[in-house]
């Protein structure tokens, strides 16, 4: 009895290669959109601007591309069932311009498969190199696990911070249990639960990521870490400490560890002074009214141009425009 064997349709291939091709390409296309605004935004105070902002910055381009790719891959399916016409086949003559048609029209066949392959292994490898350091860092601290709301390692500089993606847990430093009074440990352990409340760990897993992929966002890590540092200070203060009470053990703790203020999920600075001076004037004198809404609608706006290019009637009319311009 022979075997049927089962082969993918070389067209299908094509096809789905396209539309990945396609959502890499609206990836980093919206990326060195957004790449101006975040150098002009470097200058700008971190307290004007919170860490959501900075966060749904970083992820514009991967929800751009999944947004393209989506849609490609629904307007390809409508297609083969006949419930849409190719808008391209029935308006011929003029330049072709069509997102969904790029592979055909636009990049040569070796060229196509080269961008796949490179933005396929641009993703591993930038995944790959942000979740590898994560894991190992938090399977070197499960010896310091107890049955403690908090976990105490052992170091001679006093600092406290979250560890762990799905399950993240507070540690603190046995320095820092000797420095710290009970109530100054209170205030350091609301900040730090505070953080596990936002899933900032996750988050900053996500637009470390992002920061890899995309040349220039690194502006957005620092920013986003400013921020999240200044929202999780005011943990203490909803519990009933102070503000001079949080800013006095911000700055003990700050100082017994050399400025080592935490910047992300793994990484730590000892150049973030500037970082402690915002931390401590945003407690004392509290945090102005952003603008964040205004400059985020910018860049989304950029992103909605990008992907209108997409609708039939969009793009149809920029063919046009050029074919007339061509004469």
């Amino acid at each position: 009895i022979g075997s049927r064997k089962k082969e993918m349709n070389p067209g299908a291939i094509y096809l789905v290669s396209s539309i990945v091709v396609l959502a890499l390409a609206t990836t980093w296309g919206v990326a060195l959109v957004i790449s101006p605004l975040i150098r002009v935004l470097k200058r700008h105070p971190a307290t004007n601007l919170s860490s959501g902002f900075w966060f749904l910055l970083a992820l514009l381009p991967l929800i751009a591309g999944g947004v393209m790719g989506l849609f490609s891959t629904g307007a390809s399916l409508m297609k083969s069932m006949g419930w849409i016409v190719d808008h391209c086949g029935a308006h011929p003559g003029h330049p072709h311009l069509c997102w969904t048609h790029l592979g055909q029209s636009l990049i040569p066949g070796k060229a196509f498969w080269g961008i796949l392959a490179t933005g396929v292994t641009l993703f591993g490898y930038s995944f790959h190199r942000s979740v590898w350091p994560v894991w190992k860092f938090n399977r070197s601290l499960k010896a310091f696990r107890g049955p403690n709301s908090f976990s105490i390692v052992r170091s001679k500089t006093p600092f406290a911070f979250v560890s762990g993606i799905l399950e993240p847990r507070i540690y603190l430093t046995d320095a820092a249990v000797n420095l710290l009074t009970p109530q100054e440990s209170a205030i350091v352990l609301n900040h730090e639960r505070e953080h596990i409340r936002r899933m900032d760990t996750i988050r900053a897993l996500v637009i470390d990521i992002c920061t890899r992929l995309f040349p220039g966002f690194g502006t957005v890590r620092e920013k986003w870490a400013a921020a999240t540092e200044v929202e999780c200070d005011r943990a203490s203060l909803r519990a009933g400490a102070s503000p001079e009470e949080v800013a006095m053990t911000i700055l003990k703790l700050s100082r017994a560890s050399g400025f080592l203020v935490r910047t992300g999920a793994l990484t730590y600075s000892d150049s973030s002074e500037a970082h402690l001076r915002l931390r401590i004037r945003s407690l004392l004198h509290g945090q102005p009214n952003g603008r964040s809404w205004i400059l985020l609608s910018i860049a989304v706006s950029a992103v909605i141009a990008i992907l209108a290019m997409e609708f039939s009637g969009v793009h149809h009319a920029l063919e046009t425009l050029l074919g007339a311009l061509r004469g």
